[in-house]
């Protein structure tokens, strides 16, 4: 498992996908096994994150805390 935890008081953009890209490149993956990556946000998430199909799942977090 691999978690990156990202605080930010802005909207996640774009530039959070090329971070993980570059992260994800320098996995060795064993055979049988995947990525799947989920995007659990506070502060909200750009539309063109929103719009990509990088994160299987996008929760927003601050909606559980109610």
């Amino acid at each position: 498992m691999f978690v990156k935890l990202n605080l930010k008081k802005q909207k996640i953009d774009s530039e959070l996908i090329n971070e993980i890209e570059n992260k994800m490149s320098r996995l060795v993956i064993p055979c049988g096994y995947s990525i799947r990556l989920v995007l659990i946000h506070i502060n909200g998430v750009n539309q063109e994150v929103l719009d990509s199909s990088f994160f299987s799942e996008i929760i927003d977090f601050s909606k559980i805390l109610k």
